[in-house]
């Protein structure tokens, strides 16, 4: 499926941030909410702080599933009419490139379950996967992290990512967590690299359920 890349970016996650009884707000259901605060809804999947709370009693975590990347959880049974507030660790995303154009491939077959920081790939048989290429990838900045390092473009090959693209410009995203499998070289601002770039969805465990997908259309 290709998608207009204007709307195609690639962020990484700056220090994990802790959000105290941050609100959530109903999706119309009753059952899924997701955090009302935008800017806070790429939850750490290893935040080490992770409560949901329904008009003020803490909620079993079996009650619910998680969607870290766009930060909603959705219960088992409607909660409409209640307060519905979170408490965990999030990931302030900056912007860093964009492309002109994406291609996204979505199946079932062998998927990535590397956590962060794994030295090597772990893979899973018959798993969700989802893989995106990136043509002509823009970069805002050659230094792209916050760190006192240097991190380029070449450094980032095998390192997670935040990716999103979206459909048009108010339309659903595709959001979550992506190796870089392939990135051709460091790039300055005013260059765009011309060659592809490829990233994998990741699946990991995540907030106590196991080979979660860190990737999801909303």
């Amino acid at each position: 499926m290709a998608l207009l890349g204007k709307q195609a970016s690639l962020k990484v996650g700056g220090t994990s941030t802790g959000a105290i009884l941050e609100p959530m707000s109903d999706s119309g259901d009753g059952m899924t909410w997701q955090i009302t605060n935008a800017a806070k809804r790429a939850i750490d999947p290893d935040g080490a702080l992770f409560e949901v709370r329904v008009n003020s009693s803490l909620a079993a975590a079996s009650s619910y599933t998680v969607d870290c990347a766009h930060g909603r959880i959705t219960f088992g049974e409607s909660k409409a009419g209640s307060t519905v507030v979170i408490s965990c660790y999030y990931l302030p995303l900056l912007t860093v490139a964009e492309a002109n154009a994406a291609d996204v491939d979505i199946g079932y077959s062998t998927v990535d379950a590397s956590r962060f920081g794994d030295a090597t790939d772990r893979l899973l048989p018959n798993r969700a996967y989802c893989n995106v290429t990136l043509e002509h990838l823009h970069a805002d900045s050659t230094d792209i992290d916050s760190g006192a390092a240097t991190q380029t473009w070449r450094s980032m090959r095998g390192n997670i990512v935040f990716l999103e693209v979206r459909e048009e410009e108010n339309g659903e995203a595709l959001r979550g967590w992506f190796l870089l499998e392939s990135n051709k070289k460091s790039i300055s601002i005013s260059e765009a690299i011309g060659n592809s770039v490829t990233a994998r969805g990741v699946v990991r465990d995540c907030k106590g359920r196991t080979e979660q997908a860190l990737f999801g259309w909303a």
